[in-house]
């Protein structure tokens, strides 16, 4: 169970970060105004950055963020999970400190779109990590947790952005960034092990021609025995599969399946409006009549309380009624459709609090920061359920085609 919950810490951790990556530059794009400007006596300044130029650097690191599971996902299902996802946590680091570095806005904006390709994999290939090393009963309290930390992961970088843009400068946004998945990095070449299961090479079944010239599947003879699957073992990198290239169009036959579709457009819906709102959010409250300043971040704070009472609500529902469904039946376990009622409350919640961030953002009042939290609150209480609910359905409904299905849960439309 300790080896479980370590890697659980590590996919959760990756979560976190990479979303911390993704919105911590949102409370400093004010700062960033300015960055590249040069001041003369003689005239106006030049090189300054519209603040529509700047939202882009949030737009394209969280398109990337799911553009970029179009090759990690058929490469991870050839070479493991493993080595994939070491590889994106060393391009997230590194992207990360070129944003850091960046001398203009066009430099800073490139390394945002590789930042979020190496964030990409913390979207579908961390929760099929979870979900294959924790037994169904397990399985939906463990990526209520997992998604406490993606979801948690935006919000706190809202909230510690500007203060960090405003003492110590928007660079060390980025900094904090590099730092963060340095260590994420680190921890998994040590406690990373590969989960991802070759059957066939496993069983020790070969493929072979029969006298009709069709290929056939059969199993050696010494097949029953097996070499001690240690964790030292565990932490190598498995025989590459074939079929590379077929597996770059698997994941859009799952497109046929209603569970991928129902996911999608549920998690690319509230993941698009909890991105907006977490952008224009500081922007309303740096301008009258509230004027918060470097506090703008705060707003996230609510956020968090939302994030935090949903996860407690995932964590004491979900596989609750699980069990509860499976001791019921005749057949002795319950159905993955039994965990879906939960998203319905969820659903409900997100929609009164758009509408009430809505209506508070159109009419502006010396209080209506505690309408703007109230809504955020209850937006980022709905977003809670979509992973731990429906990625959780994915992985026991579609087993082996799990992460070709959670390719398309954060679709690359978000901008």
């Amino acid at each position: 169970m300790t080896r479980k919950l370590t890697i659980l810490a590590l996919m959760a951790l990756y979560a976190a970060v990479t979303n911390i990556s993704s919105a911590i530059i949102s409370s400093a794009l004010p700062n960033l105004v300015t960055a590249w400007a040069v001041f003369s006596e003689r005239g106006p300044p030049t090189g300054l950055v519209p603040f529509t130029n700047l939202t882009h650097l949030v737009a394209v690191n969280n398109l990337m963020l799911g553009a970029a599971n179009v090759f990690w996902v058929p490469l991870s299902n050839t070479y493991g999970r493993r080595p994939i996802i070491l590889l994106c946590l060393l391009i997230l680091t590194f992207m990360s400190v070129w944003c850091a570095e960046a001398k203009s806005f066009n430099s800073l904006l490139a390394a945002r779109v590789l930042q979020g390709v190496g964030g990409a994999a913390a979207d579908t290939l961390a929760p099929d990590v979870v979900g294959r090393v924790f037994f169904v009963h397990q399985r939906g309290r463990a990526l209520a947790v997992y998604t406490v930390f993606l979801s948690a992961g935006s919000l706190l970088g809202g909230v510690i952005g500007g203060y960090i843009a405003t003492d110590l400068g928007w660079r060390w946004t980025m900094w904090v960034s590099a730092i963060l998945a340095g260590i994420n990095f680190v921890l998994a070449v040590f406690f990373l092990p590969e989960t991802l299961f070759d059957r066939e090479n496993a069983m020790g079944v070969v493929t072979t021609l029969n006298e009709k010239g069709m290929t056939e599947s059969i199993e050696r003879v010494d097949s029953q025995v097996y070499r001690p699957y240690t964790f030292a073992r565990s932490l190598g990198f498995m025989k590459p599969r074939g079929g590379l290239f077929s597996r770059f169009f698997r994941p859009y036959l799952t497109l046929r399946l209603p569970g991928t579709i129902m996911v999608m457009l549920h998690y690319a819906g509230l993941v698009g409006l909890i991105v907006t709102v977490s952008t224009i959010a500081p922007q309303l409250l740096s301008a009258p009549p509230y004027l918060w300043g470097a506090n703008v971040g705060l707003i996230n704070v609510a956020g968090l309380v939302g994030t935090f009472i949903g996860g407690i609500y995932a964590i004491l529902t979900t596989d609750w009624l699980t069990k509860r469904a499976a001791k019921r039946e005749s057949h002795g376990f319950g159905e993955p459709e039994r965990r879906l009622p939960l998203m319905i409350p969820s659903l409900v919640i997100v929609t009164g609090g758009s509408l009430v961030f809505g209506f508070v953002a159109q009419n502006p009042s010396p209080l209506g920061w505690v309408g703007l939290a109230f809504g955020y609150g209850m937006i980022a209480f709905g977003l809670m359920q979509v992973p731990s609910v429906g990625f959780t359905y994915i992985i026991e409904s579609y087993g082996e085609l799990a992460s070709d299905c959670c390719k398309y849960t954060r679709p690359p439309t978000l901008s």
